[in-house]
Order: C-alpha cells, then structure tokens, then sequence
C-alpha cells in the first residue's frame, strides 16, 4: 500500500499512513467525519504478572498526560480528554467501537472476506 499499487484500501491504521505520507509515500486517507471507527488501544495487568507492581506503575504512566502525549506524538489518537489527536483531519471526529465476541468477530471477517471476494 505505501508505494502507491491500489487505489483504495478498506482498512488500514490511519497512524501509519500519515507516517508514511511524511515520508514521500503516495497516500492519503479521509476521515468520514463526524465517525471513525476504530478499536480502541487496550492496556491490561495479568493475573500472575512477574512484577505486578512495576506493571501497575506502567499502566499509570501510560494513562497519563504524559503517557498519553507519548501516543500522540507517535500519531496515535490519545483516549484522554484535553488531549487531542495530532492530525486535524481526526480533530471534531466521533470515534465508534463495536464490541463483539470472539465468535463474532470470527463471523463478521467470514463475511468480509466474502463481500470483497477474499476466498
């Protein structure tokens, strides 16, 4: 995708086009504003983590300001409110989450994969 060979693709990580568009990379995406749909960057202690209380530290770090001008500046749309995403195309943008079970998900690729005749 990043040397130009489609024409349109239907999902890619907007952060990664904009970071290879910086780099001379013949792409662009648009924002179909006001909804973007996305999943959400998750961050998890585990059960029988080796070190739970250095993974709590790091759980707090990356939850805040700073941690989460860290994702901005990596273009990345921080989940915490007064910072906002570094591309203006995502600024005002409403962002979705579907919410599905691991069998749902497992359908709805199923689907995908025959709608754009992946089989």
């Amino acid at each position: 995708m990043s040397a130009g060979e489609f024409p349109v693709a239907v999902s890619l990580y907007q952060h990664r086009v904009d970071e290879y568009a910086e780099k001379g990379a013949p792409l662009q995406w648009i924002a179909p504003n006001p909804l973007v749909g996305g999943d959400p960057n998750k961050i998890s202690l585990l059960k029988n983590a080796p070190r739970p209380n250095a993974a709590k530290l790091f759980i707090d770090f990356m939850l805040s300001a700073e941690g989460q001008k860290l994702l901005q500046d990596k273009g990345r749309s921080p989940g915490r409110v007064g910072i906002g995403p570094r591309n203006p195309l995502l600024k005002g943008a409403k962002a979705f989450t579907m919410h599905v079970s691991s069998e749902e998900y497992e359908q709805l690729g199923k689907e995908f994969n025959r709608v754009f005749k992946l089989n």
